[in-house]
C-alpha cells in the first residue's frame, strides 16, 4: 500500500513540475537580456560629467573652468530648488 502511495505521490509531483519545465527551458542562461535599465549593447547610455566633458573638448566646445565652476553652482541651485518643491519642510509644531 505504501508503495503505490509514493508512486501516486511521484506522479503528483511530476504533472504539478512539468509547466515550470517550459518555462525553465525558455530562459536559456547563456542568452542576455537585450536591454538591462541605462545599457543597450553591454554600452552605458547614461551621459556621465566626465564623459560629456571630454566629448566637449574633443570638440572643442568645452568651458573655461570659472564657466564650469558657474555652471556646477546653477545646476545645484536648480536641483536644491527642485528638491525642496519636491519635499517641503515640515514645520516645527510649537510646543
Amino acid at each position: 500500500m505504501r508503495y503505490i502511495r509514493r508512486i501516486a505521490i511521484g506522479a503528483a509531483v511530476l504533472v504539478c513540475a512539468i509547466p515550470f519545465a517550459g518555462i525553465a527551458i525558455a530562459q536559456s542562461p547563456g542568452d542576455p537580456p537585450a536591454r538591462i535599465a541605462n545599457e543597450w549593447d553591454g554600452r552605458d547610455h547614461q551621459p556621465t560629467r566626465g564623459g560629456v566633458r571630454a566629448a566637449e573638448q574633443a570638440q572643442g566646445t568645452a568651458l573655461s573652468a570659472r564657466q564650469g565652476q558657474v555652471e556646477d553652482q546653477d545646476l545645484g541651485a536648480i536641483q536644491r530648488q527642485l528638491l525642496d518643491e519636491a519635499y517641503p519642510a515640515v514645520p516645527n509644531p510649537s510646543p
